[in-house]
């Protein structure tokens, strides 16, 4: 046994899997901190001699990780195919100084697997029963009496023991060479229906980027494919072993959240290197290559600088690291390719000084916390973090990801951190308790419409917008705060031009908004513009305790001291929006996150992200009933201070702030402006907390017949019959066509969408304000009142081009039951996928008859009587239905697949032993719905910003389907994003012709405060109005369990959620 302060430095070969990142959790803290993951596309691999020179002598065992393909598809494992050719090629006379250095004990994980049988000259076959996100119990080849131990890399680990799986090819057992012995099997049930296929129509019309799924352009589209058939159990390779060499294969994937015994089955292997490297010291056929290894293990040597930085300029753990930029290359017709974003390479930093480690073999394996020191982190590019870890990209690009190499410009992280920076705070958000809990005289929850009404609706369409992030659901645990406010401007930015739109009110004498573009800097993505404006807006703001008196307030805070009360520190843990940003990052700007190459046409210029800065706040706790307002404020002198400083210092205008404020002070039209730009003066702010304070005393006083007269004056109807962008066939067979793909190993489970478009009534010139609803309030106060969710929301937007007097305007209008991710002031990160959903009793296709009749309606005794007996089994049906979805094996899968590829997009960003699943597969109940949600918390590294830690995990996992990267891309083309309505790829078309892209549906929408912390909802049963046109965007996730009516049936009953639809056979 290895002693326990031995830490062996690891590679970690990665194949672009969603759940790479995983493996970490296995590893003790030391291992963990001495290990590097790179792309198996980097040059340090792809180019033998570089491998040979600047990586195998520092490292002492592989890790192959799961992917999508096939070991057979030389894009997909080339690399790790001829590095695994070295490993397990047979030493001759003569060669033993050119083939022992490239000898490394290796663990393969599912594709990994894979490939050492492939290489090894054994077949793979498909799997009668495809596994994605279910559980398989081992047993060992030497099979035992129940609970018996394995041994080898299985030692400690009893029989039955239950892993999961993500598979549909195996290693075919009757092809394997005499070199290779199974150490484990599974017996699969026999499948219970056949699978259909898409029909042909489908098929020859299917025109993607992509090539046909793996393997099946050469199969017959009307068949089923099953490797074996009958009604027995098959019996699936689990597990390889080399039998005279330290490499092993396991089918599953020990990293899963409900795999057991995961951390022993490493420790195994970990256990298998230290065994192969002492041994080869004492008898191997090169001796001083394996002393090296154990002098280097003995003087606690970490991996080497060119392995840590890999391409990317960083600095010691000592210091804060860069954000790599990497310059977006221009097609040949100039436009920009935001694909070209080098891939992600991570390479962990140095384990702790110290060869001796507080943690043992023992305690790691028996620990129930944390698995990981602060020392282990993962990165991914663009990081601003002081972390461990290190990212770059390789020059060479890869099949679907052309790369670039990054540029020695000013960083993000160099925006926002100076330390010859000594410039006081140049805002302060004062904050004024209106009310205090249970407060009768103030108006409550139910009275939030009218209050928003009277304060801050923007009834003129053209008007800059205006913003209710609205906890609509009553008594749940998420819905504590809602958040009213107006935008003191808005930026908007598009992928395809790369440019930044800053608008803002009109001036005194104007009626058009005033509007400044400016291009993105050059080697930057929005997402680092927006995560160095926020920085450095959180380093220039104080927060000031709340008071409840304005006065109080006026007096307390006439210096410039920085509070730091009681309220505040609670506010740390409370993710209060306090001021900052509120918008959205639409799903195609998933470009710039994940560096794919997408279609770039923009649909009449729809932005792909916009954000309003809202400096005033209402906020309604809905647990404490209290009502309190915050205000961003700054004062002349410190705007006229930066004004001077901005006019004389030229470096400063890449800083995104000072870039924001130019523009702010061209559309005020005075260069010599010395008032605040981004918000009101101190004066203004306290005058503005009095105004609201009377509001609300005149609203509380009023209720609820005010509030009863305002809502009837809304408009009754709510949104109109929207028709689906594709027919009932069309939508199954893409269904069938991405179980193709899942069948073919190409991924684990994709999210299929479609849109669903209509019209609302044309307003009519005698239409009173109210029927008109330009702005769609009404129509939101409607949706509201049927789905009610718990992060629902309002944004009114200004339209893209002018409109007329009897036109409305733009908004989103959302209902949204599902977190995307949470940060708070602590730096605690909250993401909560939903995958799996059950129609609730009455509001499944036909049950409508069984709903409640509504409220105030006179009934008969028989209709009374009638009206209990729906009431029980309304009841009994929901309970059902609970318990049927908790233990749907598909709908399950489903969760699985997206909480293990969300805990590896936190670990990217987060202290990987602070990654936890506290809630896992728990069903909640909303208006129309039962889902499976999960929670998964972690604790941001420093110098992760939210909005670095949002782009990290963006798109939204539960809208895409794992492997993320490989999903997204399948997607681009099942769906058919930039294709004509009727398959024409034709670039002649007409672009209305074309189907669209998901645009903000898919995306996060939420809010970015001043003070670092954020909360984003994922885009979901959500209108978007553009005029009198509205779109609501719906879909499933699809696995090979899927059924393709079941599929079609889930979407229909997510669409009708958000309102009425129809959908042609």
């Amino acid at each position: 046994m290895p002693p326990e302060d031995w830490a062996p430095r690891l590679l970690i070969i990665d194949h672009y899997d969603s759940y790479t990142a995983n493996l970490l959790t296995l590893l003790p803290p030391a291992v963990c901190a001495n290990t590097v993951i790179l792309q198996h596309t980097h040059k340090l691999l792809a180019d033998p001699v570089s491998f040979a020179e600047l990586v195998a002598p520092f490292i002492d065992g592989i890790i192959i990780s799961p992917g999508p393909g096939s070991p057979e598809n030389a894009a997909d494992f080339g690399t790790s195919a001829r590095i695994l050719r070295d490993c397990m090629r047979q030493v001759k006379s003569g060669e033993e100084d050119r083939i022992s250095p490239l000898r490394f004990p290796v663990l393969g994980v599912c594709l990994g697997h894979q490939g050492i049988a492939c290489v090894a000259g054994a077949s793979l076959k498909r799997t009668r029963t495809l596994q994605h996100g279910s559980q398989s119990a081992l047993v060992w080849s030497s099979a035992g009496a129940p609970g018996s131990e394995g041994t080898g890399l299985f030692e400690g680990v009893p029989q039955g023991a239950a892993v999961v799986r993500y598979n549909s090819l195996v290693v075919d057992e009757d092809t394997l060479p005499e070199c290779l012995h199974v150490s484990a099997w599974s017996f699969d049930p026999p499948p219970t229906a056949s699978s259909p296929a898409p029909s042909a129509a489908f098929l020859s019309a299917y025109s993607g980027d992509l090539p046909p799924p793996n393997g099946l352009a050469q199969q017959n589209a009307s068949g089923t494919h099953h490797a074996q058939t009958g009604l027995v159990h098959e019996k699936v390779v689990m597990a390889l072993e080399h039998v005279s060499l330290p490499i092993s294969g396991v089918q599953f994937h020990p990293e899963s959240i409900e795999s057991s015994h995961g951390r022993r089955l490493m420790q195994n292997f970990l256990s298998s290197v230290w065994t192969f490297w002492k041994s080869s010291g004492s008898h191997g056929p090169n001796p001083t290559t394996a002393k090296s290894r154990v002098c280097a293990w003995r003087t606690a040597q970490s991996l080497p600088e060119h392995l840590l930085s890999a391409g990317l300029a960083s600095e010691s753990v000592a210091g804060p690291s860069h954000i790599p930029i990497f310059r977006l290359p221009k097609a040949s017709n100039g436009a920009v390719v935001p694909s070209q974003i080098a891939e992600p390479v991570v390479a962990t930093r140095s384990r702790p000084a110290s060869a001796h480690s507080s943690h043992s073999w023992t305690s790691h394996l028996s620990s129930t916390g944390s698995l990981l020191s602060a020392n282990a982190h993962l990165g991914v590019p663009h990081s601003s973090a002081t972390s461990t870890t290190s990212i770059s990209g390789p020059p060479t690009p890869a099949k679907f990801s052309p790369a670039v190499t990054p540029q020695s410009e000013k960083t993000c992280h160099e925006w926002f951190t100076d330390a010859n920076d000594v410039r006081s705070s140049r805002w302060r958000v004062l904050s004024h308790s209106i009310s205090a809990a249970g407060d009768s005289t103030m108006p409550k929850a139910e009275a939030a419409p009218l209050v928003f009404d009277r304060l801050f609706r923007q009834k003129d369409p053209s008007a800059l917008g205006s913003v209710w992030l609205d906890s609509a659901r009553p008594r749940d645990p998420h819905s504590r705060y809602s958040y009213m406010a107006r935008p003191k401007f808005l930026l908007s930015y598009q992928l395809a031009t790369r440019i930044i739109t800053v608008k803002s009110a009109p001036q005194m004498g104007q009626q058009a908004l005033e509007e400044v573009r400016f291009d993105l800097p050059q080697g930057t993505t929005f997402w680092d513009w927006m995560s160095g404006l926020q920085s450095e807006l959180q380093a220039k703001t104080d927060f000031v305790a709340a008071m409840d008196s304005v006065e109080a307030l006026s007096s307390k805070h006439s210096g410039t001291s920085h509070s730091s009360s009681e309220s505040e520190e609670q506010d740390r843990y409370a993710s209060v929006f306090k001021g900052g940003f509120v918008g959205y990052f639409g799903y195609e700007i998933k470009a710039e996150s994940l560096g794919l190459e997408t279609a770039l046409y923009n649909e009449e210029n729809v932005p792909d992200a916009e954000f309003m800065f809202c400096d005033k706040v209402l906020c309604y706790d809905h647990i404490s009933e209290a009502w309190s307002s915050h205000a961003v404020s700054g004062s002349e002198e410190r705007i006229e201070t930066l004004t001077s400083q901005s006019e004389t210092s030229a470096h400063m205008l890449s800083d995104p702030l000072t870039q924001l404020q130019s523009a702010l002070q061209d559309m005020t039209h005075d260069v010599h402006a010395s008032y605040p730009l981004l918000c009101d003066s101190e004066a203004k702010s306290l005058q503005w907390f009095r105004q609201i304070a009377a509001v609300l005393y005149e609203v509380g006083g009023s209720v609820p017949t005010a509030t009863e007269a305002f809502l009837n004056s809304m408009p009754s109807d709510g949104l109109p019959t929207m028709q689906c962008d594709d027919n009932q066939q069309t939508y199954r067979d893409k269904v069938e066509m991405a179980r193709k793909f899942i069948a073919a190993g190409e991924s684990y489970e994709l999210c299929i969408t479609t849109a669903f478009r209509g019209a609302r009534n044309p307003v009519k010139v005698t239409s009173s304000e109210a029927e008109a609803d330009r702005d769609h309030f009404g129509l939101y106060c409607a949706l509201r009142r049927k789905n009610a969710a718990p992060y629902s929301a309002y944004i009114q937007l200004p339209p893209m081009r002018p409109i007329g007097a009897h036109q409305r305007g733009r908004a989103i209008l959302s209902t949204s039951p599902e977190r995307f991710m949470r940060v708070l002031r602590s730096g605690e990160a909250e993401m909560k996928p939903i995958k799996g959903t059950l129609a609730r009793a009455g509001h499944a296709l036909g049950e409508a008859g069984m709903l409640p009749l509504p409220a105030g309606s006179q009934v008969t005794p028989e209709q009374a009587e009638e009206e209990l007996r729906k009431g029980v089994w309304r009841r009994e049906q929901d309970l059902l239905r609970r318990a049927k979805l908790a233990a749907d094996p598909k709908e399950r899968a489903e969760n699985l697949m997206i909480v293990d590829l969300i805990r590896a997009d936190l670990l990217s960003c987060c202290h990987p032993s602070s990654v936890r699943v506290p809630k896992l597969m728990r069903v909640e109940t909303y208006a129309t719905i039962h889902q499976l949600v999960t929670t998964v918390r972690g604790q941001l590294r420093p110098q992760i910003s939210s909005v670095e830690a949002l782009r990290r995990c963006f798109p939204p996992g539960s809208m895409t389907g794992a492997p993320k990267r490989r999903s997204v891309q399948i997607l681009e083309s099942l769906e058919g994003h930039g294709r004509d309505s009727r398959g024409s790829t034709d670039a002649n078309d007409k672009i209305s012709r074309r189907r669209p892209h998901r645009s903000i549906y898919s995306g996060a929408l939420g809010w970015l405060g001043l003070d670092g912390s954020a909360d984003f909802a994922v885009v979901i049963r959500t209108a978007v109005a553009d005029g009198d046109d509205v779109y609501v965007g719906a879909g499933g996730a699809v696995t090979f369990l899927s059924t393709a009516q079941g599929e079609l049936s889930e979407m229909l009953d997510k669409a009708r959620s958000v309102g009425p639809v129809s959908m042609e056979p």
